[in-house]
């Protein structure tokens, strides 16, 4: 079976829970199906939308950068550079089953997205990213608390 995990940051470039739950989730899996990791990155040099792809300890990784350029707080949501970048890993690793761990820095729509290719969807909740887009805290871009769960 081809999995591919979704997160917003990876190894070896950040750690922290996600990425390292991530990271072992995909070595583990990874030992009886095809595992790859797709995530994102900032990385100036380069376009928004560029993807990259890089190994580490034993896990194979598309790494799209995503430099934070967009024009307003609704691109954190709805990024159609990013959209357009998951259609190409989807096309890239043609999974069954995408594991979603979080989708900051990439777009909501990707559960969709993948729906639209035929692959099984997980999405495991890590914080409250999609109850308050504000780095998985309840706080909102104006510095206000959000609507609590």
């Amino acid at each position: 079976m081809r999995v591919l995990l979704v997160s917003h940051n990876a190894l070896p470039h950040h750690r922290a829970g996600v990425e390292t739950y991530t990271h072992q989730l995909a070595q583990e899996l990874g030992r009886r199906h095809e595992v790859t990791v797709a995530t994102t990155r900032k990385v100036i040099s380069l376009a928004t939308g560029t993807t990259r792809t890089y190994q580490h300890e034993g896990v194979n990784t598309l790494e799209v950068v995503h430099n934070l350029d967009g024009d307003d707080v609704a691109s954190t949501w709805h990024n159609p550079v990013m959209e357009r970048a998951f259609e190409d890993v989807l096309s890239a690793t043609r999974p069954d089953v995408v594991h979603f761990q979080h989708v900051m820095y990439w777009s909501a729509r990707l559960p969709a997205l993948a729906a639209a290719r035929g692959a099984r969807r997980v999405f495991t909740l890590h914080d409250f990213f999609l109850m308050c887009a504000r780095m998985g805290q309840l706080i909102d871009y104006r510095g206000s608390s959000c609507e609590g769960p």
